[in-house]
């Protein structure tokens, strides 16, 4: 069974707002209830349809550990690669 990563949603939201910041308009972040949170990426700021949409499972823990498939999602969704994202939420 895969283990969670050593990196928090905190800190996985941080790098997500920071590559959509300059790749899109409009990101958003909520949770789905549970362990669940949702992100959509918007093409442009007025747009009401988002271009992209993924969730991600955390740990029940304090720190919410990201599960290792789920960090793939983000940088599959922003386009980058997965070296720039791990170096950016290890920065953080």
């Amino acid at each position: 069974m895969p283990k969670p990563t050593k990196y928090d949603l905190n800190k996985y939201i941080k790098a997500i707002k920071f590559f959509a910041s300059i790749k899109f308009g409009a990101f958003e972040c909520y949770p789905k209830g549970g362990s669940v949170y949702t992100f959509k990426l918007y093409q442009k700021k007025a747009d009401s349809v988002p271009c992209s949409i993924w969730s991600v499972h955390v740990e029940h823990n304090k720190k919410k550990s990201i599960w290792p498939r789920d960090l793939q999602k983000a940088w599959t969704e922003l386009g980058v690669s997965k070296e720039d994202f791990i170096k950016t939420i290890e920065s953080l």
